[in-house]
């Protein structure tokens, strides 16, 4: 979809300041919590969630009349129980008496003397903490058979769990489609959205993407829209463009709770919080909408989860010409969510730590958005001179390998920690997996002296050797990974450098002030004994000694002072492992 620049969000109205009393609610609730969007307010009960439509208008939506708000609300509630029946109730009404604020059950309000409806809202089920695929992915639960199914849920949604070989246009799926639906998958159609894309971020370039960068991308997309303009209108015929849901990614889709038996039902699976308030955002090839849920899963680090939910989701559809233009739709999806990360950087009223981030997501997503579109352009400059028209539909982005290192006191695990759920790379940390191999829990503590016990030179050679090969593995897995430890010597680094082999590897070398340092050891003692205090058992003397042994790398590294400003931090480390330059696979 796309965003144009969010407006500053007002102060709370005061209707829903009086709405966070939760005597304003119909059934019994300890308290009510309040997230914001930037086009909805959402108040959470102890069961329920109320999402009440912000009287705003973007453009692309308009909520400024209670009219339209009522209408969106009926729409919202009517397409997103197309893939999530179960948790959307039903609409409710915001009265006000007197000064009184309350939410009715539709009808209970209004029939109250003296009463006025005011505005309406959704009412929800609230969602359980740990059941969405991105909390999931968060904490290492997901499986392999969760995607797959994902991959199965959307297909049915799509075609009603039919082969591509029998559609037919008119068929009635989840996903409907018509003539007039139809039409936003025409090359016109889809060029006018990726011509907004680019114009909405002119005032990005040499700021948040290389101008070379953005160029590059801009000529891919218009060469390939003129490329395919074949294939685009055979979409638009065959069917294939439909009312789908337009915002599928691990935020929006809900996995049946731990140990729950597969009973085959659709509801097992539920996608919710669709774009009810824009056709043009919604109607689209179904390869689109795969395509947002693949790219996101390979932002989060997940390319092994990513080519799952494909083979999926493909083999269900049997559509193979449509699976030619997924890493084109990867491409325009990943841009999009880096224009609307972007547009979040230049907020001015968004805190520093978020600007920071912002930037790093956008970064890493227009580096998505180069490496699907180089990926095309090789393997369709291979098959020209055969007479092939068809692009590479394989996996265009490898895990990426990182080692976080510097002595005790510098930073490094409080960074690595930072950057493994920027990421979504598996963290795998020297001081978790020595203590692991000494059968002590994580938060134990062995101070047995430099050099002695389990920081002995064998106890520590064994210690590297089995975080290179859980990083072999992870990243044989196809997922990205995350290397936390000293590396005082240069062989070690080298160990890891020779892992990786052809994949993306960078190294960050931590650094600080001594007086910094010894601040943060010396209030160690404090820490260690808190809940989520710090894993290591370095102190200050182990900080002498190691900066006694530590062997001068010469590395190609990322060098960060971590007493600077960690906002600056987190940019320059974006900037330099997203270089965004037409190198590579990128040439």
């Amino acid at each position: 979809m796309s965003l144009p620049e969010i407006p500053k969000t007002p102060k709370i109205p005061e209707m829903i300041i009086a709405l966070l009393n939760s005597e304003a609610y119909p059934e019994p609730t300890t308290k009510v919590e309040l997230i914001q969007t930037h086009i909805s307010y959402v108040l959470l009960t102890d069961n329920f969630a109320y999402k009440i439509k912000k009287p705003v208008n973007f453009g692309f939506l308009d909520f400024t009349t209670l009219e339209s708000r009522l209408h969106f609300c009926s729409e919202e509630l009517r397409l997103n129980r197309r893939l999530a029946p179960d948790l959307y109730l039903g609409m409710v009404e915001i009265t006000e008496r007197g000064g009184t604020y309350r939410i009715e059950e539709t009808g209970a309000g209004s029939s109250v003397p003296g009463s006025s409806v005011i505005d309406c809202a959704v009412k929800m089920k609230r969602i359980a903490k740990g059941c969405t695929l991105e909390e999931k992915i968060n904490d290492r639960s997901v499986t392999p058979e969760m995607i797959s199914d994902i991959g199965a849920r959307l297909a049915n949604f799509h075609y009603g769990g039919k082969a591509v070989s029998g559609i037919a246009p008119e068929t009635e799926t989840g996903a409907e489609t018509n003539e007039a639906i139809s039409a936003y998958g025409a090359p016109k159609a889809i060029r006018q959205n990726t011509e907004q894309n680019f114009t909405q971020t002119e005032g990005f370039v040499d700021k948040i993407i290389p101008e070379e960068a953005y160029r590059y991308l801009k000529e891919y997309t218009d060469t390939f829209l003129t490329e395919f303009d074949e294939l685009f209108m055979a979409r638009v015929t065959g069917g294939f463009i439909r009312d789908c849901h337009g915002d599928v990614h691990a935020e929006h889709i809900i996995l049946p709770a731990s140990g729950k038996k597969n009973t085959g039902k659709e509801t097992e699976i539920e996608i919710f919080d669709c774009i009810e308030f824009s056709e043009r955002f919604r109607f689209s090839d179904t390869v689109a909408e795969i395509a947002f849920l693949s790219m996101d899963l390979d932002f989060r680090g997940r390319h092994d989860l990513a080519r799952i939910l494909e083979d999926s989701y493909f083999g269900a559809t049997g559509d193979s010409r449509g699976r030619e233009l997924i890493n084109f739709y990867k491409s325009y999806r990943a841009y999009i969510r880096g224009k609307v990360e972007g547009l979040k950087f230049k907020e001015p009223e968004v805190a520093k730590s978020d600007k920071a981030e912002a930037f790093f997501n956008a970064r890493h997503h227009f580096h998505l958005a180069l490496r699907y579109a180089a990926c095309c352009i090789a393997s369709r400059s291979a098959n020209r001179s055969s007479g092939v028209k068809a692009y590479h539909t394989e996996q265009c982005v490898e895990p990426m390998l990182i080692i976080v290192f510097g002595l005790s006191g510098t930073g490094k695990s409080t960074l690595a920690q930072r950057l493994s759920r920027l990421l979504g790379a598996a963290h795998i940390s020297s001081d978790n997996v020595r203590k692991e191999l000494a059968g002590l829990g994580a938060s134990a503590h062995s101070y047995a002296g430099y050099e002695k016990g389990i920081y002995s030179p064998e106890f520590t050679k064994k210690t590297y050797e089995e975080i290179v090969l859980r990083a072999k593995e992870t990243l044989g897995a196809g997922q990205a990974c995350l290397l936390d430890a000293t590396f005082l010597k240069k062989s070690q680094i080298d160990s890891a450098r020779s892992l990786a082999g052809g994949y993306p590897f960078h190294i960050i070398e931590c650094s600080a002030p001594e007086e910094v340092i010894l601040k943060r050891l010396s209030e160690r003692v404090v820490k260690e004994s808190a809940a989520g205090g710090t894993l290591s058992d370095a102190g200050i003397e182990t900080y002498f000694q190691q900066k006694k042994v530590c062997e001068t790398h010469n590395t190609d590294s990322i060098k960060v002072d971590t007493s600077l400003d960690e906002s600056e931090t987190c940019r320059k480390i974006a900037t330099e492992i997203f270089s965004l330059r037409q190198r590579g696979s990128y040439g």
